[in-house]
């Protein structure tokens, strides 16, 4: 593995700083030359540079010669003057540069160790990266698959309780339709006994009606209410009135009408209050006889 050499980096480095010095150090000396010669028409000079050493840097630098005294010169004679020729510097010469030093072996081999162990170390932490981003990966995707198997599961248990109300809505519907249907029955065969015993009784009576003891019955009754009428002055002879009254059992009197009737308002209230007087009215021998609704001629001359 190849490996730069820091010294030999360092050693340039020196080089070049000294080569910058020098030439400042020379532009300096030739200004401070041209400035007191004060040339009309100053000549380029030539200025090379030359390599030092570290060791020439860490030494103190040299100090500028003195600057020379302008010397009076003799008013020059009219007429052409010779143009004064500009000295030349001399040239320094250029310093060889030292050879580079030789790189160590077991330098290079340490700074081969370190960057390959430098590299490993890089290697081990983008492994640990890698390792720890599929771990963050599969944590994130065990996540998301467990939401989904939770989501799932109340989903699940929603339709569930939403069959279960409907079937339990379905079955309540069903027991209240039957149950209704049942009292629908229970009622129509409760008024189809009522009405068949209602039947039987309203037979029965037309057949007692009929009789001879339902006769003397309605006969008894009309007598009673007979004797408690009172006569008023306008009731006439030929009178007749159907009387209606309405009686509970034991005979109560609770209504009294009448159907076709000569008499006038003074006569039917006559009867009627007749009616009550004889409440309760005589009971018949036999139940069966016993009529709420009883139906007699009222006609008391005959």
């Amino acid at each position: 593995m190849n490996s730069r050499d820091p010294r030999r980096g360092h050693t340039w480095a020196h080089w070049s700083l000294s080569i910058v010095l020098h030439l400042a150090l020379v532009a300096v000396v030739a200004g401070a030359w041209f400035w007191s010669r004060r040339t009309p028409a100053p000549q380029p000079l030539a200025i090379q540079g030359s390599v030092v050493t570290t060791a020439e840097l860490e030494q103190p630098a040299a100090l500028p010669p003195p600057e020379p005294q302008p010397v009076a010169e003799p008013e020059p004679e009219p007429g052409p003057q010779p143009q004064a020729q500009p000295e030349e510097e001399p040239q320094p010469l250029p310093e060889e540069e030292p050879p580079p030093p030789e790189p160590d072996p077991a330098q290079l081999q340490a700074e081969a160790e370190a960057a390959r162990l430098a590299e490993q170390q890089r290697q081990a932490e983008l492994q640990a990266q890698r390792e720890a981003e599929e771990r963050a990966e599969r944590e994130r995707a065990e996540r998301e698959r467990q939401a989904r198997e939770r989501a799932e599961r109340e989903r699940q248990a929603r339709e569930r309780a939403e069959r279960e109300r409907l079937e339990r809505e379905r079955q309540a519907r069903e027991r209240a339709e039957r149950e209704r249907r049942e009292r629908e029955q229970a009622e129509l065969a409760r008024r189809e006994a009522e009405l068949a015993a209602q039947l039987e009784a309203e037979r029965q009576r037309q057949a007692v009606r009929g009789s001879a003891q339902a006769r003397q019955y309605v006969d008894l009754i009309r007598a009673t209410v007979e004797r408690n009428w009172r006569r008023p002055a306008t009731a006439r002879v030929g009178l007749s009135c159907e009387v209606r009254v309405r009686q509970v059992p034991g005979g109560t009197v609770t209504n009294v009408s009448f159907g076709p009737c000569n008499g006038d308002q003074a006569v039917r209230q006559s009867i009627e209050d007749a009616v009550y007087r004889s409440s309760p009215l005589p009971q018949p021998s036999d139940p069966a006889l016993f009529d709420p609704d009883l139906i007699f001629n009222f006609a008391p001359e005959e």
